[in-house]
């Protein structure tokens, strides 16, 4: 029988991603939330670790999707499954990548374009600058990026999750084997649940401490203080800090995204380790 093996970038990536972009270090918390991601979501020690999420009520793979003969139906339905979640990922991955670029348009939670931004900051008076300060209203600035990036890991989570229910149930169907892996990833699901979303959390606070440093540092390059939007028109062009920052965003989501399937792979990868015809 012909082995299907699926290949993810390991979870270090979001904290290598977020030490690269200069945000691990910020004084937000006295931890480094790179060191805590990391030692949280390392999932490639042990296969049955990787397996440890899920545990959640909802749809699941359609019920004549189970194989009537295992003998002869097993590794068909073993490969509906991987189908189902390359596509899927995929999707999402399609998903972050179109929604993390500043374009026209009306659709919410949008990147704002240069208008669009140079009049949320006049709005907020993201420019008025106390007399005891020499920085921008930078917590303004940032809210449409704020708001983009929470509702993008809103959907992460609620596909995801859909996502391990299903591939869950569809497994559990392949084998009596199978069906114990499938309970044990129901049964450690919730608890690593809450830690990893406690850790993706800290990440947007993250990103509005290193946007604010960005902007700080542009806007006393201006030449005056309450500029015009062509005065903001560089930070816009194609290397831009406006738009490295939201390509900054969009990659520490596609590695996100790839945490939050590393359980459903390990279920996946079990279909080839166990004898599926049970």
């Amino acid at each position: 029988m012909q082995k299907t093996t699926f290949s993810y970038p390991l979870a270090a990536r979001l904290p290598r991603r977020l030490s690269r972009v200069g945000v691990s270090a910020a004084p937000v918390a006295p931890e480094s939330v790179s060191e805590r991601i990391g030692s949280l979501l390392d999932l490639t020690a042990s296969v049955s670790l990787s397996k440890a999420l899920g545990g959640l009520d909802g749809l699941g793979f359609d019920a004549d999707q189970t194989p009537s003969d295992p003998t002869t139906s097993a590794q068909t339905a073993s490969d509906a499954i991987k189908k189902a979640v390359v596509e899927e990922h995929a999707r999402l991955a399609s998903h972050i990548v179109a929604r993390f670029r500043p374009q026209a348009g009306s659709s919410r939670n949008k990147l704002p374009t240069l208008t669009e931004f140079h009049a949320n900051c006049m709005d907020r008076d993201s420019f008025s600058i106390p007399m005891e300060s020499d920085t921008p209203n930078c917590s303004a600035a940032f809210s449409p990026y704020r708001k983009t990036y929470l509702a993008t890991q809103g959907k992460l989570d609620i596909a995801c999750h859909r996502l391990r229910l299903n591939t869950a149930r569809a497994v559990a169907r392949l084998s009596p084997d199978m069906n114990r892996i499938a309970s044990l990833d129901n049964t450690l699901g919730n608890i690593f649940y809450h830690g990893q979303q406690q850790s993706f959390s800290r990440i947007p606070i993250l990103l509005e401490t290193h946007f604010g440093h960005l902007l700080s540092g542009q806007w006393k390059t201006l030449s005056r203080k309450n500029p015009e939007a062509d005065d903001l028109a560089p930070w816009f062009s194609h290397d831009g800090w406006v738009i490295l920052f939201c390509e900054r965003m969009r990659d520490l989501l596609l590695a996100e995204l790839e945490l939050r399937l590393q359980p459903v792979l390990g279920l996946v990868e079990s279909t080839d380790r166990s004898n599926i015809n049970g």
